[in-house]
């Protein structure tokens, strides 16, 4: 939401708990003029949103969250029968994709209350990470891309870039 202060400072952001049903409810009731949450699971969810004007967040302007989206299976170690199974499940792509942002939000110290962004995708063989960190009073928005065959270089190449140009003021 830092990268939305940055866009509009006169923006007021506050803390929206609850699962999608709540949250829409919330907005419904008035207790929100909008909100912001994630494409992926209201499509999971067949919601219908045809009563509410719906703005998509492009890429373009807005870096979604380092690994959005992706789901993450854990299983008992010294489980192979299991691991076996949901090894059909995993897809190398994404998780090179996921690798790299991941790899960009650890170098920063990891965590969710982090200002910062981060979106991965291929470009023929190559690793393409754009990633952000931004301020959350909204004045000021650091953004840099990297390409790189590695996920984890790519991710420490672009914190390493992002941090020269003075990101550590924002976290």
């Amino acid at each position: 939401l830092a990268q939305l202060k940055n866009i509009d400072s006169s923006l007021k952001i506050e803390p929206l708990r609850g699962n999608v049903n709540t949250r829409l409810r919330k907005l419904n009731d008035g207790e929100y003029d909008a909100i912001v949450m994630a494409g992926a699971g209201a499509e999971r969810v067949n919601l219908d949103l045809s009563a509410l004007k719906v703005q998509e967040l492009d890429e373009t302007i807005f870096l979604p969250a380092p690994a959005q989206g992706a789901l993450g299976l854990q299983i008992r170690a010294d489980d192979e029968n299991t691991e076996s199974i949901v090894a059909s499940l995993n897809d190398d792509h994404t998780a090179a994709l996921v690798g790299a942002e991941r790899a960009f939000l650890k170098h920063f110290g990891g965590g969710c209350s982090i200002p910062l962004g981060a979106l991965a995708q291929f470009r023929g063989e190559d690793i393409f990470l754009q990633g952000a960190v931004a301020s959350t009073e909204g004045n000021g928005l650091i953004r840099e891309s990297v390409t790189a065959i590695d996920p984890e270089t790519a991710g420490e190449e672009l914190a390493g870039i992002i941090k020269s140009k003075g990101a550590e003021k924002y976290i």
